[in-house]
């Protein structure tokens, strides 16, 4: 499905520092082969998040603790 290029140093410092390939470099060719593999196994796309707007916000408001 994919070919991961080996990145030397980018897999040594996500390693060392317990963090994700894309949380190091978000613009490395391997960290956009990753998200697009996981894309394909899942079928999801990146969620965004839906902004609240007018009377959907004050009903948030005042649901809160």
């Amino acid at each position: 499905m994919a070919i991961i290029p080996f990145d030397a140093v980018l897999f040594g410092n996500a390693a060392n520092s317990g963090r994700m390939i894309a949380e190091i470099d978000k613009k490395a060719p391997v960290a956009e082969t990753f998200s697009q593999l996981a894309h394909l196994v899942t079928g999801r796309a990146t969620a965004k998040k839906a902004k609240k707007g007018g009377l959907g916000k004050m009903l948030g408001m005042l649901g809160r603790k």
